[in-house]
């Protein structure tokens, strides 16, 4: 049985009960909103109590959060006629998992080391399942009093803010449960837009080479009707002649009644709504009008407001986007405020699950106002026709591009064209982008799509990401042709293992034939490797690998060589930062062709730790009867061991990959060594420690192996076996005690792993309780592995070839061992002194015979 985090919190929540009252001193605190501040604590008076009191249905256990201290932990900074308060406020219950992972927190403060342990192996899983689901019901419940709308889709509860309180403090103290992800306000947010003119494609200067390049995109493709568009906005006008074939069925958000319901989805007060259409979905190459980015996109009409300055709640705009993302939108496009808030972030990721992007504008204050990244959606600014920045833009470290912003020429309400000028029309051309780029090649997953977005752009600020300009301007032209050619720089994991069939995109500069074929030995059925012979060379893309510098990176490959004499080699080389080329590694033949793939494993070395590092792989033989097989080519930031996990030193002690830390050093001294020469020594009282093992979806048995011999180590000195479970402790796994005598042979160990160290982060540590540098630990053979072995029954009379068949030889090897004294010839107490009792013993054993 695996068990997970989250399941682990289950157990220790068990065990605990609710946190109970803590008592402080209640102190004044302000209810002005223009004086709240951070770290201010919130004051609870009889009348101010009795409000909140009246406002939530306080849960078993919130007495000890509301009679402790509770201080306010964000302000939340509104702007005018962009985003305002509005006396409304959202909370999203915390996820399953992330409800398990804080009950973990507050069941341990209270538990024993000997509790907690009890409760691993102990605990009743169903009903901590019941308790979690219960305490997220309750989250919920604590809201209803105050309930004006429930996003169940997303556990997100809108609600309204008590008199006499500021969101600051209402946030404060349902984030004092710890139920919640986050509580912040539901913004009235405006459209970001200012609306001059001028007049038809001629004027679309944003499509033009050396801006957004659509005329280079357009000679891959056009897009279709099947990648669908959403704006979410003020509805899109249904009988403009540029986008009214277009169109597909919508949804109006604030009445929450879809088109064919009768919802509204005309764009009948505003008008922003069919500009930024417009952009992304204006019919191309119809002789009417513009073009948009995409010449015929389904164009999905959502609308988020009905008034006529197009505000909306930022919660209508999201409901809309995922109900867009629900229904076949590949891309749901917001060009509003709101895009730095928890919600949008929120939706994105499910938006993101169904396979989606969404996209935000920026804002045109020309400020710093996009704070916080956020991951899961796509913030877009404004360049201009120098392209910059456009000076209205907003920025922050949330920005990802910019794009074309100023004077942009589109679709208008009243049915002809205009230009309109904002951050609300550079996100649809985004939006359009993206979407060309998915129908150029529907095979990219939407997180391709979007890196394909970022690897493309103009870098027009500070090189790399900058919180101005993004990762640049947008350029669809260069996006859609990488997205059918293949890419020039990528970023890390890059893994090929060629399953295709096909040599990918992600190779480059090939020197002779390269092949991909199942011409290699041991192949599972439908696998492929990569072929090259004679002199043949291949390279990489380039690969962004400056992120190794604050990790340990790992290269990893797997060759095997036919046909190849001995002495040739297969040459792996990586690129430095000005483009010098280095060794990696040789692998060189012995002339005998292999029958599997060898593994090869390496650290990303210093100069290949930035982004433009490349690995190149040549044959260095010659004719075209040398086969040497690539697969499984990885390079990335090494994460955990994988199972099954096993070294016997050959290679040293490696402490990028196999061991966090080591006393031990590797040597050849120790005799029989298992596998291979090598083994490690520990002495006196040195510890070994490996990396994390991944056995998270592992099988149900496992077992930690190891060989060990000692020498000089006295009686009843140990080396003790240890595993570190799912909680981070270390745990006693088994002892391996000397009896004094020196040992001429390694003895195998094994022992079979609790469930309760499933996880991502099992480690194994071993460690000496000797005295003195004398006091000799070998150790081999060492594995975290399913594999139970068996060694073959021991015959202690078979001492020389021919191996299993006793005769003279063996009679003589024993004499030869006895005269030299050799421990080997020690069978028989006392051990240490060689006598009669040792013949004996070797007599008996003789004629027993081997099993």
């Amino acid at each position: 049985m695996k068990i997970s985090m989250a399941v682990a919190g289950l157990a220790l929540a068990l065990v605990c009960s609710a946190g109970g009252a803590v008592s402080a001193q209640d102190a004044g605190g302000l209810t002005d909103a223009a004086q709240i501040r951070v770290g201010q604590v919130v004051s609870l008076t009889p009348e101010r109590r009795a409000s909140l009191d009246a406002a939530f249905a306080w849960r078993a256990g919130d007495e000890g959060v509301l009679s402790a201290e509770i201080r306010v932990g964000e302000v939340f900074r509104e702007r005018a006629g962009s985003y305002e308060k509005q006396g409304r406020m959202v909370a999203k219950v915390r996820e399953r998992a992330d409800m398990a992972t804080r009950m973990i927190g507050e069941a341990r403060s209270g538990l024993s080391p000997v509790a907690r342990d009890a409760v691993v192996h102990q605990t009743d899983w169903a009903a901590a399942m019941d308790r979690v689901e219960a305490r997220m019901e309750g989250a919920r419940a604590r809201l209803a009093p105050s309930l004006l709308e429930s996003f169940d889709d997303i556990d997100l509860h809108a609600f309204g803010v008590p008199d006499g309180w500021t969101e600051e403090e209402i946030a404060a103290v349902l984030m004092a449960t710890g139920d919640y992800e986050y509580v912040e306000p539901d913004w009235r947010v405006y459209p970001h837009d200012t609306t001059p003119n001028d007049p038809l494609y001629g004027n679309q200067w944003h499509h033009r080479s050396g801006f957004m390049n659509s005329v280079r995109a357009w000679d891959f493709a056009t897009g279709g009707p099947d990648i669908i568009v959403a704006g979410c906005d003020t509805g899109v006008r249904l009988t403009h002649v540029d986008l009214a074939s277009s169109l597909v069925p919508g949804f109006n958000a604030v009445t929450n009644l879809t088109q064919a319901q009768g919802g509204v989805v005309d764009d009948t007060l505003n008008g922003h709504g069919t500009a930024t259409a417009g952009c992304f979905g204006a019919i191309g190459n119809n002789g009417t009008g513009v073009s948009g980015v995409g010449w015929r996109f389904g164009v999905m009409p959502v609308r988020v407001s009905d008034r006529s300055d197009g505000v909306a709640n930022l919660s209508d705009i999201l409901q809309g986007a995922r109900w867009a993302s629900d229904n076949g939108a590949f891309v749901a496009n917001c060009s509003y405020g709101g895009a730095n808030s928890s919600q949008a972030n929120s939706t994105g990721v499910y938006i993101r699950g169904n396979g989606g992007l969404l996209t935000f504008s920026s804002g045109n204050d020309g400020i710093e106002d996009q704070t916080t990244d956020r991951p899961a959606v796509i913030i877009v600014g404004a360049s201009n026709q120098a392209n910059a920045r456009a000076g209205f833009s907003n920025y922050g470290v949330g920005i990802d591009v910019i794009a074309p912003g100023s004077n942009i020429y589109t679709t208008q309400r009243g049915g002809g064209y205009g230009n309109s000028t904002g951050t609300s029309f550079s996100v649809p051309l985004t939006a359009g982008a993206l979407a060309l780029i998915k129908a150029a090649n529907p095979t990219l997953t939407n997180l391709q799509v979007e890196q394909i977005l970022y690897d493309t752009a103009l870098d027009v600020g500070t090189p790399g990401e900058d919180d101005f300009t993004g990762h640049g301007i947008v350029r669809v032209g260069e996006a859609v042709e990488m997205a059918v050619v293949g890419p020039s720089h990528i970023d890390l994991p890059f893994f090929d293992d060629f399953a295709g069939g096909v040599l990918s995109s992600l190779w480059r500069n090939p020197v002779g034939v390269i092949e991909v074929n199942q011409n290699a030995a041991g192949l599972d059925a439908g696998d492929y490797a990569m072929n090259l012979d004679a002199t043949d060379s291949i390279e990489t893309v380039a690969l962004r690998a400056a992120v190794l510098a604050s990790s340990v990176g790992e290269i990893r490959f797997s060759t095997q060589h036919r046909g190849v004499e001995a002495g040739e080699s297969l040459l792996v080389e990586y690129r430095d930062p000005i483009g010098n080329w280095y060794a990696l590694a040789t692998v060189t033949s012995d002339g005998a062709d292999q029958s599997e793939f060898v593994q090869h494993r390496m650290a990303v070395p210093f100069l290949g730790m930035h982004d433009d590092l490349k690995l190149r792989f040549t044959a260095q033989g010659s004719d075209g009867g040398d086969e040497w097989f690539i697969d499984d080519v990885r390079v990335g930031v090494f994460v955990s061991n994988q199972l099954p996990w096993s070294t016997g030193f050959e290679n040293g002690i490696d402490l990028n990959f196999d061991w966090a830390a080591s006393d031990a050093v590797a040597t050849t001294e120790a005799p029989n060594t298992p596998e291979g020469t090598f083994s490690a020594r520990l002495t006196g009282a040195g510890s070994m420690t490996s990396r994390n093992i991944d056995v998270s979806s592992g099988p149900s048995t496992l077992y930690a192996r190891l060989r060990t011999l000692h020498t000089g180590v006295p009686s009843g000195q140990t080396l003790t076996v240890e595993y570190r479970d799912f909680l981070g402790v270390w745990q006693p796994l088994g002892q391996i005690t000397s009896n004094g005598v020196d040992q001429t042979a390694f003895a195998l160990n094994q022992f079979q792993i609790p469930f309760g160290a499933f996880g991502l982060e099992l480690a194994v540590r071993y460690t000496a309780s000797g005295t003195s540098p004398d006091h000799k630990w070998y150790i081999d053979d060492v594995a975290v592995t399913e594999e139970f072995v068996v060694d073959p029954v021991d015959c202690p009379a078979d001492l020389a070839a021919p191996f299993g068949t006793l005769n003279f030889f063996d009679v003589s090897a024993f004499i030869s061992l006895y005269n030299a004294q050799d421990p080997a010839a020690d069978l028989a107490a006392p051990f240490g002194t060689l006598n009669f009792f040792d013949v004996s013993a070797y007599i008996s054993a003789y004629n027993q015979g081997c099993p």
